[in-house]
């Protein structure tokens, strides 16, 4: 079955540069993830359902909900949300008066898992955050730790040296985002 999983990278603003913030994937299920123990990688979280597989959340909530989470940030709620072509996102809801109900966004990428460990696939989500946030691992779920801030320009030389050091689902939308400020298309 695949799973839908919302991702959020997360950037701040410093005064002449951007920085991206990855932390350390600690995968307490081996079974479910085999290949990523211990990889850089941004947030991910599973796409809520209820027992009929009916969404609970929108797409956006969820990877919030992710950032809550695995930063220990309870109250978090991001400056502004990117989307493709880095514009500031419009997320709506829309229905037509019939019990129906569709969320509508443009996110950064959109990202699907063709192979092991597991079918996942689903969007991200670029949140740009207080130039002072920091995640607090003692408050998290205990899925992720050792939180560092990167300049893209490092990100981008680092994925192309080593791409094994990264959580492999991640790599397009890190590679994305930083090949984008490094070309001035984002600022």
């Amino acid at each position: 079955m695949v799973k839908v999983v919302a991702m959020g990278l997360i950037f701040r603003r410093r005064p002449t540069y951007l920085e991206v913030l990855l932390q350390q994937r600690l995968v307490k299920n081996k079974e479910y993830d085999p290949l990523y123990h211990r990889t850089a990688e941004i947030v991910g979280e599973t796409l809520e359902v209820n027992d009929n597989g009916w969404p609970k959340e929108t797409l956006l909530e969820a990877a919030i909900r992710g950032v809550r989470e695995e930063c220990g940030k309870p109250d978090f709620k991001p400056l502004a949300v990117y989307g493709a072509g880095m514009q500031k996102m419009i997320a709506e809801t829309h229905w037509t008066g019939r019990g129906d109900e569709y969320f509508a966004c443009e996110p950064f990428c959109f990202i699907q898992s063709m192979g092991p460990p597991q079918p996942w696939l689903g969007p991200v989500f670029v949140f740009e955050v207080e130039p002072t946030f920091e995640p607090d691992h003692t408050q998290s779920d205990g899925e992720a730790g050792c939180a560092g801030w990167w300049l893209p320009e490092i990100l981008a030389e680092t994925i192309h040296q080593t791409p094994k050091q990264f959580m492999g689902l991640h790599v397009p939308a890190l590679k994305k985002f930083a090949d984008m400020v490094v070309a001035k298309k984002f600022s």
